[in-house]
């Protein structure tokens, strides 16, 4: 019964360390990723469908619901292989339950994120002026969303806040505009 009890425990503690960083950090998943974990934090980034079975939060569970039911079965005296057997049932039918919540959570997650490089041709509004040589900000909408980003001019002029620029180029994480709402 030991064994089973210190699968379960292991196994909830990594759940419980895993879903905490993953709140706690930044990107929903920073520190817990070096270990392998591919859940919520990063599909959209890397392009998948949704939360992997073999995520690190599935697993735990899985391992979770294998030691809590064959700690169980060794409670009322089945023996090990039949404690096993139930163990794997359970700990599968619990990392079920769990990636099922997962997916649900991912489908309704929504996001902003955007690449630079799509605003470009935009027109946009300058919402914190440019001084001659330096960056300001400029604000548009883009896939329904208000999006704020840093800006320079191309030719290094002062841009007055509330102008209507057109985004030219992108260069690092700032966009260079210049006057006029003109399309590219």
């Amino acid at each position: 019964m030991i064994v089973f009890c210190t699968i379960g425990v292991i196994g909830f503690v990594v759940l419980l360390i895993s879903l905490l960083i993953g709140e706690l950090a930044e990107h929903g998943g920073d520190i817990v990723h070096e270990f392998g974990d591919h859940d919520v934090g990063h599909e959209v980034e890397h392009g998948h469908g949704g939360p992997s079975f073999f995520s690190m939060r599935i697993i735990a569970a899985l391992m979770t619901g294998f030691g809590g039911a064959g700690a169980i079965a060794r409670y009322y005296e089945l023996s090990y292989p039949i404690a096993s057997v139930i163990g794997i049932a359970s700990g599968f039918a619990l990392a079920f339950v769990v990636y099922s919540i997962v997916k649900v959570l991912y489908k309704q997650q929504a996001t902003s994120g955007h690449a630079l490089t799509e605003l470009v041709g935009k027109t946009a509004k300058v919402s914190v002026g440019i001084p001659e040589g330096a960056a300001g900000e400029i604000t548009l909408t883009h896939k329904g969303a208000t999006v704020c980003e840093p800006a320079r001019s191309s030719d290094g002029k002062a841009v007055k806040c509330g102008d209507i620029v057109t985004i030219k180029a992108v260069v690092g994480d700032t966009v260079v505009i210049s006057k006029g709402g003109e399309a590219r």
